[in-house]
């Protein structure tokens, strides 16, 4: 959906995991999906990503929840990152927050048959259903590599 957005709009790059974010010299993440203006694309190098791209999506797993939910999080706002997507796959939901306002409260969170707007995409309409229904997707990809 973001990449079709991209295709038409050329305000960035969207990158999607595996690609790691080096943040600071002991911070180092690899978020599912990740966002960068065209006027910072230089942080894009051959190894990963020098610095906060604009904006992170993490899906939560039972495994990184907490730490994509805490930690991860105040890093992310701390280190520049503006926006931040927290997709929840069994809750269905996607909360979205404004990291330069706050990082404890999102600016909203949105259930599967809603849709909503970021400034970081404008115009975009962009539908929490796709958004499940693309992480249903690579879900069933993974588990068939590992077979």
């Amino acid at each position: 959906m973001i990449g079709s957005y991209l295709r038409e709009n050329r305000i960035g790059e969207v990158v999607c995991a595996p690609c790691g974010v080096f943040l600071t010299e002991i911070n180092a993440y690899q978020p599912d999906i990740l966002f960068i203006r065209t006027e910072r694309i230089g942080i894009i190098k051959d190894h990963g990503v020098e610095g906060a791209p604009d904006l992170v999506v993490e899906v939560l797993s039972p495994s990184t929840a907490n730490l994509d939910k805490g930690a991860k999080k105040k890093i992310y706002a701390a280190t520049g990152v503006q926006e931040m997507w927290l997709a929840d796959p069994k809750m269905k939901v996607v909360s979205v927050f404004d990291l330069t306002k706050s990082v404890d409260s999102p600016i909203a969170t949105y259930r599967e048959n809603q849709s909503f707007q970021s400034d970081m995409f404008p115009g975009l309409a962009i539908s929490c259903e796709e958004i499940f229904r693309d992480i249903r997707r690579r879900s069933r990809k993974s588990r068939t590599k590992a077979n």
